[in-house]
């Protein structure tokens, strides 16, 4: 990454619904009028694109500053912009991969907090990762998820609920944010609240915090129950212990997670993000818990970020697509109605057959989930990806090739060929889709595909830039990658809010 500074022209619209004659636009020295055309949204309501063309000092590979809202979705996340320890600001982030690893996440939630500390939020095992907390699973516990249809709710506000089904099962929160406060750290243990459930105790080192006996039923519906303890001074970890398991009970007891809270917090960012999950989850297979946390834990910004595990599709409904990603952001916007709300897209990525530029040997192990298939697999991945022609050999002065029924240049070209990547246009659908219902709900949009060039970005992105921005999937983003898209939405989101509506 080269580290003189670049003066690049970078393209940012925004789509601006009913905007007021607000007089000049305010703009940063040595920028052009903004180019203006009028289209109409969803609702026919006539709305004006603004292009700005504003030289931007990077020290990076460019990301596009395009970011898509109505003038009401502009306001809303306005209220929010500087959160402060009298004013904290609370971030619900739903997602998938993407947000299972916390690096957009703690990336985006740092430069929006400015010098304040950031509360971690909702975490429970194993999710998010590279966090500022984590939990760590005893032995006996059951996992229930919400991708799976044989696994049965309530599932909390994540999609995941753990049952324990062992005597002694224990649940480990450790604080591991060196910038963590040393007393005061509130902690919120979140589960479902069963008439009659297992008890348990809330116990930090020797100290015992609390001891929860089984709730008496008090009507219909599972509702969510949570219990507040405070760490003691110098603690920075804390142990949930159910020590009994009633025998015959189909649920006793049902963990969703922890909330960690510091004092004189300017944000608290829950991160819930879920490998394969898709915006049909949360709309479809969520539960009462859902909505319930969203009314208990009320957001100042909702971060949505989906897409991907349906842009894989080889085939998409984009009407059912569009019911199911326009009944989660209703879902959200129902329990949060006048938070900001920011849509991420999805990223570019490429697919082609699995079986592509593999040896009879490699093409064996597909499906098989084995240690020693999946490093058979790995290995060479990367060159299989982005640098096949090394994959080619001299064996006895003549050229070999590592598939089967290659046996010349002419038919290795005419392989590699057959073997192209290629974008889904189901992610394009996607997209398109994305972009209309994100504006109906006053959303936020960042085309992140679009921002990375469009098809066949990620590839670059993968395989020619210093660091390298994606992984050799061609589908998730390195660490590098994911911080790249966090500080460009947050310098979109800023850009967009220090500026007025867009002139008549």
């Amino acid at each position: 990454m080269r580290s003189t500074l670049l003066t690049l022209l970078v393209s940012c619209a925004l789509v601006l619904s009913g905007c007021p004659s607000a007089g000049p636009a305010v703009r940063p020295s040595g920028t052009k009028t903004p180019e203006v055309e009028q289209k109409k949204l969803q609702s026919g309501a006539l709305a004006m694109v603004c292009r700005w063309k504003m030289p931007v000092p990077l020290e990076r590979p460019v990301l596009g500053l395009k970011l898509l809202g109505t003038s009401q979705a502009v306001q809303q996340v306005r209220r929010v912009r500087s959160p402060t320890a009298e004013h904290p600001l609370r971030v619900a982030h739903y997602g998938d991969s993407h947000s299972l690893g916390g690096i957009f996440a703690r990336t985006l939630s740092r430069l929006w907090s400015s010098d304040f500390p950031v509360s971690p939020g909702f975490v429970t095992p194993g999710h998010p990762y590279f966090w500022s907390a984590k939990v760590e699973r005893g032995e006996g516990w059951e996992r229930q998820n919400w991708l799976w249809k044989q696994d049965t709710g309530p599932f909390g506000p994540m999609g995941l609920a753990f049952i324990p089904r062992e005597p002694g099962a224990t649940m480990t929160l450790e604080i591991t944010d060196k910038a963590a406060p040393e007393e005061g750290i509130e902690v919120d243990a979140l589960y479902a609240g069963y008439p009659n459930h297992a008890p348990f105790e809330l116990v930090s080192g020797e100290d015992r915090l609390a001891f929860v006996d089984g709730e008496p039923g008090d009507g219909d519906g599972v509702p969510l129950r949570v219990e507040t303890v405070t760490l003691p001074p110098g603690s920075k970890s804390l142990t949930l212990h159910v020590p009994g398991v009633e025998n015959g009970t189909p649920a006793p007891f049902r963990f969703f997670g922890f909330v960690v809270r510091y004092p004189g917090s300017a944000m608290e960012w829950n991160s819930m993000g879920v490998g394969g999950t898709r915006a049909y989850h949360p709309h479809r297979r969520g539960d009462e818990t859902f909505d319930q946390y969203l009314q208990l834990f009320p957001p100042d910004l909702l971060v949505v970020w989906y897409g991907t595990n349906t842009g894989v599709a080889k085939e998409l409904d984009e009407a059912s697509y569009t019911r199911s990603f326009d009944g989660l952001l209703s879902r959200l916007r129902a329990s949060a109605p006048d938070a900001g709300c920011v849509v991420v897209g999805p990223p570019d990525m490429m697919r082609r057959s699995k079986s592509c530029f593999l040896s009879k040997s490699e093409r064996r192990c597909l499906g098989k989930r084995s240690g020693r298939c999946r490093k058979l697999l790995r290995r060479g991945r990367e060159a299989r990806t982005c640098r096949p022609d090394d994959l080619a050999s001299m064996r006895h002065g003549r050229k070999t090739y590592p598939v089967p029924g290659v046996k010349s240049e002419e038919g290795w070209e005419e392989y590699k060929e057959t073997c192209a990547f290629e974008t889904p246009e189901a992610l394009k659908t996607v997209v398109r889709v994305q972009r209309k219902v994100a504006l109906k709900h006053e959303c936020l949009y960042f085309d992140t595909f679009e921002n990375m060039g469009g098809s066949g970005s990620v590839w670059k992105w993968a395989c020619e830039l210093d660091p390298l921005l994606a992984r050799d999937d061609l589908i998730h983003l390195t660490n590098d990658g994911y911080a790249l898209v966090a500080k460009t939405v947050y310098e979109a989101i800023q850009y967009v809010l220090n500026r007025e509506p867009c002139e008549d």
